[in-house]
């Protein structure tokens, strides 16, 4: 594997957004796996209030029809209560839904804090593993991330929080080497790739094992 990011920032952008079975549900799919639709109820509901507001102005202008009843403030009268209830059933299924959500927000934000608590957990872990064996290489410890259980947003987290952990050891390490073996710049560059820097810390390194040469 080799390291394309630039910088840590560049590795971490280049994760944002990722998803794997380990990544935290969303909210949608969140109501999906419970098999909570207040959306769905509220549209069910709604069918069902106009379908009845249907059958029941239908039933009453029969009814009228058969009783010789032609009164045209009546059958209005009618056709507003009708109407009336109507609305007040869509109403009703509408502070269901609202009441409905509410509820699966609530289930939704304990859910998110249980899997932050056993992510953050294992993040923890696996970094003081991580800085305890040296090892810093961005793709190998996201690797490894991933390996563990972690998202691909945590695991990235991960690797950065390792890199900047040891990050200075491994600079000063070449630095000293640079200067005690008098390496040029491609073998310098190449021994601080394995070592795991990133390109942006190499050419701080560079820069500096130069300006030490030509001082001393």
């Amino acid at each position: 594997m080799s390291q394309t990011a630039k910088s840590l920032e560049d590795f971490l952008k280049g994760k944002r957004g990722l998803k794997s079975s380990a990544s935290p549900k969303s909210l949608a799919e969140y109501l999906v796996g419970t098999g909570i639709d207040p959306v769905g109820g509220y549209a069910n509901a709604v069918r069902a209030a106009i379908k009845t507001a249907g059958t029941s102005g239908g039933a009453v202008g029969e009814a009228l029809g058969r009783a010789g009843m032609t009164d045209d403030g009546y059958a209005a009268y009618l056709a507003a209560r009708t109407e009336a209830e109507k609305q007040a059933q869509i109403a009703a299924a509408g502070e269901e839904m609202s009441a409905a959500y509410k509820d699966a927000q609530g289930g939704y934000t304990s859910y998110i804090e249980r899997y932050r608590s056993t992510a953050s957990g294992r993040m923890t872990s696996l970094e003081k593993r991580l800085v305890d064996y040296g090892i810093m290489r961005l793709d190998e410890t996201y690797a490894i991330g991933i390996e563990s259980g972690l998202s691909p947003e945590d695991a990235a987290t991960v690797s950065a929080n390792v890199y900047r952990v040891l990050r200075g050891d491994v600079y000063d390490r070449c630095l000293t080497a640079a200067r005690n073996s008098y390496m040029d710049e491609a073998a310098l560059r190449s021994y601080a790739e394995r070592a795991g820097l990133l390109p942006e810390d190499i050419d701080e390194l560079i820069h500096e094992a130069r300006f030490n040469l030509v001082r001393n």
